[in-house]
């Protein structure tokens, strides 16, 4: 199976706001830049402020992954949020459930979230902490009833969930550095090569320098 298979949103962020997949999920900028300097791979990244910068996508059929999902970010860190924590990639269903997500705690440990019907929010934690101005690449993958989350490439930790489907058919943008209106949990810092698959990546098929779709 090719890497592009089922690749339902990419963004190499290559002072681009284009959707890589050919999926139309083009993203708006709201106050985030592009940067030259700082960057994993291609010519940029997006950079934000921890404020009120971000990228985000109208919420599309596309972006309403409600099975078998991948999400991949590179990310690095200016500073952290010690309070809540920041989001590096969210899908919310609403002001306050998150369909899915791939962020930080406030103890500077990644974390990717689902929020399953009827109303159930379950998380995998990486064991791994991050330090600033490092770049990491994370994944989060759920497969049937397992979730896993890996950090450059290497297994971090897994947790069982329910069969139930992912809630992810409201309205609310996908965004890149931000959470939601309601709950900003703004990044500070700069994400790159960030993709979507409505599948399971098996282990060892995306690996570290991995560019969003593969590209």
């Amino acid at each position: 199976m090719a890497i592009t298979d089922n690749w339902n949103a990419g963004y190499h962020l290559n002072n681009a706001l284009v959707d890589a997949s050919g999926n139309g999920n083009t993203l708006t900028a709201s106050g985030a830049l592009f940067d030259a300097t700082t960057k994993k791979l291609g010519s940029h990244s997006g950079v934000f402020d921890g404020v009120d910068d971000k990228f985000s996508a109208v919420s599309s059929a596309s972006l309403k992954i409600t099975g078998d999902l991948t999400i991949m970010a590179w990310v690095n860190s200016d500073t952290f949020d010690t309070s809540v924590g920041s989001a590096f990639v969210s899908k919310w269903d609403s002001s306050v459930n998150s369909a899915y997500s791939l962020w930080i705690r406030s103890t500077q440990a990644p974390r990717f979230t689902l929020f399953l019907e009827p109303g159930v929010s379950k998380h995998v934690t990486c064991t791994t902490l991050l330090s600033a101005s490092t770049w990491y690449q994370i994944i989060g993958i759920r497969n049937g009833t397992a979730m896993k989350i890996y950090l450059n490439g290497v297994y971090e930790a897994t947790t069982v969930v329910s069969s139930n489907p992912i809630t992810s058919t409201g309205s609310v943008p996908l965004t890149i550095g931000w959470g939601h209106d309601g709950n900003p949990y703004a990044h500070d810092g700069f994400i790159d090569e960030v993709a979507l698959w409505a599948r399971a990546i098996t282990d060892g098929s995306v690996s570290v320098g991995q560019t969003a779709g593969g590209e």
